[in-house]
């Protein structure tokens, strides 16, 4: 998935420490990770952690 800085991201695969239905800004956008940040937390993410959590667009509806 390509995201941008400012776009608003969840990780509906997340382990359970992770708040699944949080919504996470993305602060940067690096080749080959990106930083999320929600509460005043931030986490560098690879783009395979990124796989790995599902990660998804919070703007968008997706059906199941």
């Amino acid at each position: 998935m390509t995201v941008n800085v400012d776009d608003r991201v969840k990780f509906p695969q997340a382990p359970g420490h992770w708040n699944r239905d949080r919504v996470y800004r993305v602060a940067e956008v690096s080749a080959a990770a990106v930083l999320v940040e929600c509460g005043g937390n931030q986490y560098w993410l690879t783009n395979e952690q990124t796989d790995q959590l599902g990660m998804t667009s919070a703007d968008r509806v997706t059906d199941k």
